[in-house]
């Protein structure tokens, strides 16, 4: 028998007082779906920047001699260290050890010449004053006198040369440094015409690290500098590091020197130098290995997974999962990415349990399982450029806003 009309509308009426989660209650026996979260952390961070960079000598020479000589020995290897004042190379001396005492010689012999005229000239003066003699006979005894006297200058010139042609026989190291392998051998003429150098020495205690940084990211740092010294915010000092090509970090800091603009017409890039102290030897020119600059003060954010972001017309947000299982939606202020992770500025307090997969399968207030993921840590990932570590270590937002993790975007 069918129910009369009124008990119809009884059960209607029982059933809109139901509470709302019972009506949408999955059916018996299926269950929440599962959802991966990660918990929002603080994290101590020290934003920073990377570049690909090259090792470059501090200083570089070429050694040739000065003089032409028989090379009589070479006393160093291929690529060792040598001293400033270091002995390199000895030439033939016994040419110019004659010529120093030629040298010296006429030089003796000017001073005499010169002696004996300067005597004449006194005895002809005393005569001239007397009327013994003419004024044209004192003039040719002066003149011969000042001839002598340039005579002994030329010849003490002479001298000099000669010493200093003597001195160049031994060729020694200009600065320290190591030397690359020698163009000669004892046996042969060494001269200052040769098309080879004897030798090249590079300083490689300090020694540059050259970086090419885009054109326009290095006009979004000076953009961004110019921006924080109008609003009286100091720009971050910055610490420096290389990393080898074995991945190892450099155990010295480096100190920048300069922009050298000049590469930027032909190629789009700034030359960034840096210098580092590298007593070891450990960094060796052309070297290719990577430039970090990190700021030295570091700073507190709290950090989530950039894939648990999402984004609608209202702006970001994330979902997060009670210790129920029930999901809620948080809505948040953002602030720079660092390698995979995001910062947030407000919105979250640190310890809530983010999805940051399967939020196609959610919404607020639906229930969930829960799987655990870690955060992750992104200390040695240096993303972003220049200017974004500058905005990082003052707290300014990113240039770029966080976008949907590929999930669905909800609104709110």
């Amino acid at each position: 028998m069918n129910p009369r009309p009124s008990t119809c509308v009884l059960l209607l009426a029982i059933a809109a007082c139901q509470p709302e989660d019972k009506r949408a209650a999955a059916p018996a026996g299926q269950k929440a779906p599962a959802v991966v979260v990660a918990k929002a952390e603080m994290r101590t961070l020290r934003p920073g920047f990377s570049f690909p960079a090259k090792v470059v000598a501090f200083s570089e020479a070429d050694l040739r001699p000065e003089v032409s000589a028989t090379v009589v020995s070479c006393a160093v290897a291929p690529g060792v260290a040598v001293r400033e004042g270091e002995v390199l190379f000895e030439l033939e001396r016994g040419r110019y050890q004659a010529a120093l005492k030629s040298a010296e010689a006429a030089l003796e012999q000017a001073r005499s010449t010169s002696e004996r005229a300067e005597s004449d000239l006194g005895r002809m003066e005393k005569a001239r004053q007397t009327g013994a003699v003419a004024a044209a006979q004192f003039d040719q005894v002066q003149a011969i006198s000042r001839s002598a006297k340039a005579a002994v200058l030329a010849a003490e010139a002479a001298v000099e040369k000669a010493a200093i042609d003597l001195k160049d026989t031994t060729i020694t190291a200009p600065f320290d440094g190591r030397v690359s392998a020698a163009n000669v051998s004892p046996g042969d003429l060494a001269s200052p015409s040769a098309a080879e150098p004897l030798i090249t020495i590079v300083q490689t205690d300090p020694v540059y690290v050259v970086a090419e940084v885009d054109q326009k990211e290095a006009e979004a740092f000076y953009s961004v500098r110019s921006e924080l010294e109008h609003r009286g915010l100091a720009t971050p000092d910055l610490e420096l590091v290389v990393i080898l090509p074995t991945g190892a970090e450099f155990p010295h800091k480096g100190q920048f020197v300069n922009w050298d603009p000049t590469g930027a017409s032909s190629s789009g890039t700034i030359q960034g130098w840096s210098k580092f102290e590298n007593p070891d030897g450990v960094l060796v020119p052309g070297y290719n290995v990577t430039i970090l600059g990190r700021v030295q003060k570091p700073i507190d954010r709290i950090m989530i997974p950039q894939k648990a972001v999402l984004r609608d017309q209202v702006g970001d947000f994330v979902f997060v999962v009670g210790d129920d299982g029930t999901v809620a939606r948080k809505d948040l202020e953002l602030g720079v990415k660092e390698g995979k992770d995001q910062a947030v500025r407000s919105g979250l307090a640190g310890g809530e349990r983010v999805v940051v997969e399967g939020v196609l399968k959610v919404k607020a207030g639906s229930k969930v399982t829960v799987v655990e993921a870690p955060v992750g840590d992104p200390a040695r990932d240096q993303g972003g450029g220049l200017s974004e570590a500058v905005k990082k270590a003052t707290g300014e937002p990113a240039t770029e806003g966080a976008g949907a993790s590929g999930e669905a975007e909800e609104t709110k």
